[in-house]
């Protein structure tokens, strides 16, 4: 499958606070949504009972809003994005759903990639806890 997604306004980086999307080999390190609604809302990886329909922020950054699934992201290669003030999961890089469908295809997030929450959910099928995530 091929997906549309949005990606970190600071392009490839792993640096902290640069809000880029960490390059290299990854992990999918934790699953978190199973059997969810799609576009519920996370507060961090806990879901809230709010569900959160599509639309079209004027700012990308100005809400975030983590909706129906999550992968935590761990990083594989040292000094690239583990480790440090580079660490993948440290900074809390995750692959996760938006309802920010408008931003998908652009730069539009803090470094995590962004997926329109059905096809997260489709995904989420699909991959398990250890599959690589490969970022370039």
């Amino acid at each position: 499958r091929e997906y549309i997604i949005s990606y970190g306004v600071g392009g490839l980086s792993s640096k902290e606070n640069s809000y880029g999307t960490p390059p290299g080999l990854h992990i999918i390190k934790e699953k978190i949504g199973e059997g969810l609604p799609p576009g519920t809302l996370f507060n961090a990886t806990k879901p809230t009972t709010k569900i959160i329909n599509e639309y079209c922020p004027l700012n990308p950054l100005s809400r975030i809003e983590i909706t129906s699934r999550i992968f935590t992201l761990e990083g594989l290669e040292e000094k690239v994005n583990r480790g440090g003030n580079l660490d993948t999961y440290n900074r809390k890089i995750w692959i996760h759903g938006t309802p920010h469908t408008c931003w998908l295809g652009k730069p539009a997030s803090h470094g995590c990639i962004r997926v329109h929450q059905n096809e997260i959910t489709e995904l989420f099928k699909m991959v398990n806890e250890g599959t690589p995530v490969f970022i370039y």
